[in-house]
């Protein structure tokens, strides 16, 4: 299985190794970290390079069709990386957030409720922070139920 080339931005530094342990290794090779106040150039064994976001704009380029996990950021910060990175040129289907709230709002408990008793064609665990990532052009459209007769 080929690994997805990913860049990860941490816009909480305290969290750089949790955001690095809940990355997928059979799945991502993680090949470079955009975070503020970093006294450290590189990390862990592989030598993954640091980088301040002020080197960003003149990285950009080497990382353009790697995917880009944004830790950290929740609503608004995320958008906002959304937003600086789409415009710098990274496509915005390459763009992911990797936050993972632990409160159930309202909001997703009435979604939940509303999806229980009339049905979806989808369901996305998540609050509205998860909602605001959420991309539903970019979500193709599969069958995952054994409802087709073919057994798949």
């Amino acid at each position: 299985m080929e690994k997805n080339n990913v860049v990860l931005v941490v816009l909480n530094g305290e969290n750089l190794e949790n955001a690095v342990d809940n990355l997928n290794s059979e799945k991502v090779k993680l090949a470079a970290i955009f975070m503020d106040n970093s006294k450290e150039k590189t990390f862990g064994a592989e030598k993954i390079p640091i980088n301040s976001f002020a080197k960003i704009n003149t990285q950009i380029k080497k990382y353009k069709g790697f995917k880009w996990l944004i830790d950290g950021a929740s609503g608004n910060a995320f958008k906002n990386m959304k937003k600086f990175l789409t415009v710098s040129g990274i496509p915005e289907e390459n763009i992911f957030s990797t936050e993972i709230t632990s409160q159930i709002s309202t909001t997703w408990l009435a979604n939940l409720k509303h999806i229980k008793e009339h049905g979806a064609d989808f369901f996305a665990t998540g609050n509205e922070y998860t909602r605001d990532g959420l991309n539903l052009k970019y979500i193709p459209r599969v069958n995952l139920s054994n409802n087709d007769n073919g057994g798949g």
